[in-house]
């Protein structure tokens, strides 16, 4: 029997947070997906629930996606968190940013499921 995994999304818009929400539970309906709408949320949530994965936009209000990947990447409880970032940027200066924070992986938008469930199957 697998283990139940647990998913932390971040994104501002609820549109995105619910499509990968059903892209994970597509993937395997056993899959808690816990969805917080800002970084600050969902700092607390990585520090208490402690998920076995972090998905996060790139843009959003306050924190960017490579600044939450940085907090969490730094703190003890949560630096072992793989991290996916989820943005419609492909600038260079925005992946190598990305990956310097400690991100596992890159996804772009518009996001194919295919590519999604590969590089998250890849990071689980």
């Amino acid at each position: 029997m697998k283990n139940k995994k647990r998913v932390l999304v971040i994104d501002d818009e609820e549109p995105i947070r619910l499509l990968v929400k059903m892209s994970l539970m597509r993937m395997d309906a056993n899959t808690q997906v816990i969805m917080a709408d800002n970084p600050i949320e969902a700092i607390k949530i990585a520090e208490t629930q402690k998920p076995d994965l972090v998905i996060s936009d790139l843009s959003m209000p306050d924190m960017s996606g490579i600044d939450l990947c940085s907090v969490l990447k730094t703190n003890p409880a949560t630096q072992d968190i793989p991290f996916i970032l989820l943005t419609g940027s492909s600038k260079t200066g925005d992946i190598d940013k990305a990956y310097a924070a400690g991100i596992s992986d890159y996804i772009l938008k518009p996001i194919s499921y295919d590519r999604f469930s590969s590089k998250v199957s890849q990071v689980l």
